[in-house]
């Protein structure tokens, strides 16, 4: 599985054309993202789909989720995509199958996210070729993101 999964690594980078530059600009991105996630996590939370989500599993505790979504963020952003950060991500792709979020709404997460990523570094006051740069990697990876964990969930229907 590690190895089949390695390989869509692979196949993913190339097709979205993620290299070291692109793996660069999500640690300089982070350094925005990071001290704004909490609150943006917040945000992302109390959207209609998730509160919708949390009325149906009153067991969730919303700290412990916006810690481990800090937690997947960082390692993709800081770390780069690697053996650690596929097994999270196909973990996240399982659970969010588990907990029957349809994929459209999975997917238009990642578009909530992607647009509140973007609007940061925007946000950010840096020269228009850095910030250019910087949403144009982070939308790269967050499109790899979704593309990996997307691929997990769908594995449950083909299995």
């Amino acid at each position: 599985m590690i190895r089949n999964a390695t390989l869509g690594l692979e196949v993913s980078l190339e097709h979205l054309e993620i290299g070291p530059v692109d793996l660069l600009n999500g640690r300089e991105a982070w350094t925005i993202l990071a001290p704004e996630m909490r609150p943006l996590l917040e945000d992302f939370y109390r959207t209609k789909p998730l509160v919708r989500l949390f009325t149906m599993h009153r067991d969730f505790d919303l700290n412990r989720l916006i810690d481990r979504q800090i937690d997947h963020w960082h390692e993709l952003f800081v770390k780069g995509p690697d053996k650690q950060y596929l097994e999270g991500v196909r973990r996240l792709g399982l659970m969010h199958h588990r907990l029957e979020i349809s994929m459209r709404d999975f997917l238009l997460a990642y578009g909530w996210l992607a647009d509140r990523f973007t609007t940061l570094i925007c946000a950010s006051n840096l020269p228009a070729g850095q910030t250019e740069r910087l949403t144009r990697s982070v939308t790269r990876l967050v499109h790899l993101d979704m593309a990996l964990a997307a691929s997990a969930y769908y594995l449950v229907y083909v299995d």
